[in-house]
């Protein structure tokens, strides 16, 4: 069986935050692979193995871009989670009595039962968009903060991002499955498992959208540049 075109995501994903100064190459072989036969969820594995050792390679072969990444997106990540949803709430929720733009429940997930299926109220969707918003703000930051290298420095901070995610969700579903037995053991804590899972992968992923779009227009096609550090 022959393939038209490989996966456009994956693709995209590989040409524009692939860390290899063989990128193009390495593209070129997938993209042939591909078309001789080779399956979608084959494109994807390849691709994320080939931008994952790129990272690995660059952050030891490049130790001040690294800090330099680590530090001020971590930095920015930590001031706004300890100013940034204060001020959300005390803007959309007015004063204790609830009298801002949204319902003092807004911070909290609610579930509603739609056609046998329970899914989030609208203030979850609020809250996750307002996040996003800032998730890409960061993302966009880093990257403005650590130009020339803006895509490759946002690409080490969101490894650094999904490595943190992948070690709270572990931790979360072990304490999920540790509780399923006991008196603290709630119907909904599958649902806020999976709403956490798909939340935090959505913001890595609009962080690393802020970092694509925060160098200049003229570079966006050539991929990531490397200047090296001493």
């Amino acid at each position: 069986m022959t393939h038209a075109e490989p996966p456009r995501v994956a693709r995209w994903l590989l040409q524009n935050f692939g860390c290899s100064p063989n990128n193009a190459a390495v593209i070129g072989d997938l993209d042939e692979r591909y078309r001789q036969g080779r399956s979608r969820s084959w494109y994807w594995r390849q691709s994320s193995i080939a931008m994952i050792t790129s990272v690995v390679a660059l952050t030891r072969s490049n130790k001040l871009l690294t800090v330099r990444a680590l530090v001020t997106g971590w930095s920015i990540f930590f001031l706004y989670a300890l100013t940034l949803p204060r001020m959300i709430v005390h803007i959309l929720r007015g004063s204790p009595t609830g009298s801002g733009l949204l319902p003092s429940s807004w911070t909290r997930v609610q579930w509603l039962y739609v056609r046998g299926w329970i899914v989030p109220q609208g203030d979850a969707y609020t809250f996750a968009l307002i996040s996003g918003i800032f998730a890409f703000f960061i993302g966009w930051l880093v990257g403005r903060l650590n130009r020339p290298n803006h895509r490759t420095a946002v690409v080490i901070f969101v490894a650094s991002l999904f490595v943190c995610y992948l070690i709270a969700s572990i931790s979360a579903l072990v304490k999920m499955l540790h509780d399923w037995s006991s008196s603290s053991w709630r119907y909904d804590n599958p649902y806020f498992f999976v709403f956490g899972l798909v939340g935090g992968l959505l913001g890595i992923l609009t962080t690393l959208a802020g970092g694509f779009f925060s160098g200049p227009p003229a570079d966006s096609a050539s991929g990531p540049v490397l200047k090296r550090s001493a």
